[in-house]
């Protein structure tokens, strides 16, 4: 609690700053951070907090209070957007007719306006006599209590006795001068749409491989393995070609982990699913894990022999190969090839019986 907050999300409150616009913690931070303000949520609505500062942890300063647990939005001051706002006080005042105008404006809006601050304040002279100063935090009043407010401006309106004769002298919306390009801040916001695109596309990634992957051994998982089979047999009926599938699983795999426990049989799957990634090494090979200690391999454009073969090859490697806890562990396969009536679940029923079969012969 206070004016300084010193993390967001786990990480030091300036990060936010650096990553996502990068802006850095120099002697220009307060004027080139002053349009992105932290927009804290409330009850009813949000309220600005405008940095001012950085501390010696990247902790960040701001001009009024934030407190622990509190959630934000990072917001953007459009300079155009602030001077339309201006404009409909201007018009409210200008119908309320009065002798004098007060203005209490926020300084951070003049550092954020810069050349375009006249636009906010000098239509308010053309109504009335204006006078007025720049603030450094300004009250705000609701039944929730008493807030300190950032880049706010108040606008105050005096008058005695009937409204005054309309002033028609001022400048209509049409005759303003057109507001300065605020370049730098313009290259901020292409920053942050590019950083935030960039974490949105690797966000989506992240979420496509925990949706497809086997969590335990990183092979496809079954339900991207019955995709890409669904889809093999529909390009087989479309262009007549051939695909072939082979079922593997670790013998008496149970006896493992009733006897070196789970852990151990984790291990050994993740070693078993290396194996099968070091022999199915073409990129249209498909690999994954069918259930438990169950895989399933898609072979496109594979004859029945040469899957044969490749499955031979594989039972004779695992059964070579050093595993965890010096156990020598051996596997069987079945396999099966498309055939023009084939649906996903006749090649799957043709391979299980078929591996059923190759253990039953041992």
């Amino acid at each position: 609690n206070g004016k300084t907050a010193e993390q967001v999300d786990g990480l030091p409150a300036f990060s936010v700053y650096r990553h996502y616009l990068g802006i850095e913690n120099d002697y220009n931070f307060a004027e080139n951070a002053v349009g992105f303000s932290f927009l804290i949520k409330q009850k009813h609505g949000y309220m600005a907090r405008v940095p001012i500062s950085v501390t010696a942890n990247d902790g960040i300063v701001f001009g009024a209070d934030v407190h622990t647990g509190e959630k934000f939005r990072i917001g953007y001051a459009d300079p155009a957007a602030i001077i339309e706002e201006s404009l409909k006080s201007h018009e409210k005042m200008q119908k309320f007719k009065p002798e004098a105008v007060f203005l209490f404006s926020c300084g951070t809006r003049r550092q954020l306006l810069r050349d375009d601050i006249e636009q906010e304040t000098l239509p308010f002279a053309e109504i009335a006599p204006t006078a007025g100063f720049y603030t450094a935090g300004e009250y705000f009043g609701s039944q929730s209590g008493i807030k300190l407010l950032n880049s706010t401006i108040v606008t105050v309106g005096i008058r005695e006795g009937e409204k005054q004769q309309e002033n028609t002298a001022h400048e209509n919306e049409s005759g303003r001068t057109p507001l300065h390009q605020h370049t730098k801040a313009v290259g901020y916001l292409i920053r942050f749409i590019e950083t935030v695109t960039q974490e949105l596309e690797e966000a989506n990634r992240q979420l496509l491989r925990l949706a497809t992957q086997d969590k335990l051994t990183g092979l496809y998982n079954r339900r991207k393995l019955d995709e890409i089979l669904s889809y093999e047999v529909a390009r087989a009926k479309r262009h007549g070609s051939g695909f072939s599938v082979i079922m593997t699983d670790i013998d008496f795999f149970k006896k493992v982990n009733d006897t070196y426990g789970h852990l151990t049989g984790n291990k050994i799957l993740i070693e078993f699913a290396e194996w099968l990634r070091y022999t199915f090494i073409r990129k249209t090979d498909i690999v994954g894990r069918w259930g438990g200690e169950e895989f399933l391999c898609i072979i496109p454009d594979n004859r029945t022999e040469q899957t044969v073969e490749t499955a031979d090859e594989f039972i004779r490697t695992v059964d070579a190969a050093p595993f965890s806890n010096g156990l020598h562990i051996t596997c069987s396969a079945g396999v099966t090839s498309y055939q023009m009536s084939d649906t996903t679940d006749t090649i799957m029923d043709r391979v299980d019986n078929a591996l059923y079969m190759a253990k039953e012969r041992g």
